[in-house]
C-alpha cells in the first residue's frame, strides 16, 4: 500500500512488494568489481590462518597462511597502487568519483596489507 502524496486515500500498487525488487541496488558492494572481493576474501582466509597458526603452533598452518598471505598482500597492494595513480589521473578531470565508488575495496585491501606488512616488519626489527 501507497499513501498519496497530499491525499488521505490509499493507492495500491500493482503486484505485491513491487517496491522490494525495482531499482538498482544500494549495497556498497554493488558496484564493487569481483576482483576486489576475491582479494578481501584472501586476506581474511590468510588472517585466519596466521591467527589459528599462532594459537595453535603445531597445526603447520602459520607458515602457509605467510606464505599465500605475502602473495596476497602484494597483490592488493599493487592492485591499490594502480587504482591510486588511476585515480590520481582521473582527478585532473573531474571524473574519479564514478572509479572510487567501484574500487573502494580495492583501496581498502591495499590499505590493510600495507598496514600488516608494517606490522610484520616492525615485529621482526624489534
Amino acid at each position: 500500500m501507497v499513501c498519496g502524496r497530499g491525499t488521505q486515500s490509499i493507492l495500491r500498487a500493482r503486484g505485491r512488494w513491487l517496491a522490494w525488487s525495482s531499482g538498482p541496488s544500494t549495497s556498497p558492494l554493488a558496484a564493487v568489481h569481483p576482483l576486489h572481493l576475491a582479494i578481501t576474501l584472501a586476506l581474511v582466509l590468510c588472517g585466519a590462518g596466521a591467527v589459528v597458526g599462532v594459537v595453535w603452533p603445531e597445526s603447520g598452518l602459520i607458515g602457509l597462511s605467510f606464505f599465500f598471505g605475502w602473495w596476497v598482500t602484494v597483490t592488493a597492494m599493487t592492485i591499490a597502487l594502480v587504482l591510486v595513480i588511476i585515480l590520481l589521473y582521473r582527478s585532473l578531470s573531474g571524473s574519479a568519483r564514478p572509479l572510487l565508488a567501484k574500487s573502494w575495496l580495492g583501496l581498502l585491501n591495499g590499505a590493510v596489507a600495507l598496514g600488516s606488512w608494517v606490522v610484520v616488519i616492525r615485529s621482526s626489527i624489534g
